[in-house]
Parts: C-alpha cells; structure tokens; sequence
C-alpha cells in the first residue's frame, strides 16, 4: 500500500516541480529556515523567547539522540528499510540519493520536532504550520 502512495506522489512531478521540490527538501534550506524561525521568535516574542529556544534546542537533541541515533544506527538491524527508488525504478527520486534507511526519515522527524514546539506555543498559527507541515510532506513524497 505504501509503495503505491509514493508512486501516485511521486506521478506529480513535472519540469518545474521537480527543481523546486529539490530546493526546499535540501538539508542546507532546512537549516536556514530553521535559524530564521529561532530568530523570528527571539525578535517578536520577547517575553517567551528563551523557553521556546530551550524547547526547540531540547527538541533537535533528543530527535539526534532518538531518531538518527537509536532508531537509525543502532537498531538499524532490525527497523532497516529500504528507499523505495532504489527496489522500485520507476520511482525517480529527486535530489540526494541516500542508501540508508528511510526509516525514521531526519527531514521529517526534526520538521515534526520543531513544528511540535511552535504548535505547543503558538497554537493561533495552527494552520500555517499545518500548511507548511503539508507541503515539506508532499515535497518529501515526490522527492522519493
């Protein structure tokens, strides 16, 4: 069931799409997206901003301790799960072409982090982290 999600997914990509969905699952986009949304709460938030910068620094280290160091690396043994482009040719993935497990994705799992804390904070802008959250899923579809 899953491998016929991302290949419907997968189907949208297109010419222009695909350059743009490259872009914004890069690892060096995510970063400054983060920074910039760390730097946009310490300057309109400056009653909350040192707790949700502990939040979002407590979250990033336990997804590095959680996801890409227990789940990733050592029990990849047994949670190992092969890219779907790399059994399924039809599938044309975009961007870096990783070997590893796809499972626990770090894309995914530091957005979820992330966006966690910014929903808990400031939940009068629940859809445009859902908005985003949407998009950063999608992208991560078409990409693989």
């Amino acid at each position: 069931m899953e491998i016929l999600i991302v290949k419907f997914i997968n189907s949208f990509g297109s010419p222009w799409i695909d350059p743009l969905t490259n872009f914004f699952c890069n690892e060096i986009f995510l970063v400054v997206v983060w920074i910039s949304l760390a730097l946009a709460i310490w300057f309109f938030d400056r009653k909350n901003y040192q707790k949700v910068g502990l939040m979002l620094l407590v979250s990033i280290i336990l997804h590095f301790i959680i996801s890409e160091g227990l789940l990733k690396h050592l029990l990849s043994g047994y949670l190992f799960r092969v890219r779907p482009y790399l059994f399924d040719h039809s599938i044309i993935p975009i961007g870096k072409q990783y070997i590893d497990s796809s499972f626990p994705s770090s894309h995914m799992t530091s957005t979820l982090a992330i966006l966690s804390v910014c929903f808990y904070f400031y939940r009068k802008y629940w859809s445009i982290i859902v908005i985003f959250a949407f998009f950063l899923i999608l992208g991560y579809f078409i990409s693989y």
